[in-house]
This record gives structure tokens, C-alpha cells and sequence, in this order.
């Protein structure tokens, strides 16, 4: 867990990201920092504190 932290901080930086241009209506924003979530999630998901969802 310790290892992962900065990994960690660093999704729940791009979901409130995500959320803040959803907010202002920014699609081509929250588009490109959906798919670097998405790949963070992706690339970390086994190792992160979280229970993996489907990307569909």
C-alpha cells in the first residue's frame, strides 16, 4: 500500500479532475482525462486498494 500511494494520489487526483470538467460542461477535457484515468486504473488496478470495475 505504501509503495502505491503516490499512484494512489494520483487517480484520485484525475476522478476530481474528471469531475471538475464535467462540472463546467468541458467534454474534450473530461474525454482525455477519462482515458488517462482509465489507463492509470488500468495499469495499477491489481495493486490499489479498490475493487476493479468493468471499462465498458
Amino acid at each position: 500500500m505504501v509503495k502505491n500511494y503516490p499512484t494512489w494520489v494520483e487517480i484520485e487526483g484525475k476522478e476530481q479532475e474528471l469531475k471538475n470538467a464535467e462540472q463546467r460542461k468541458d467534454i474534450e477535457a473530461a474525454v482525455q482525462i477519462g482515458n488517462q484515468l482509465i489507463a492509470l486504473k488500468k495499469k495499477f488496478g491489481s495493486k490499489l486498494p479498490f475493487k476493479r470495475t468493468r471499462v465498458r
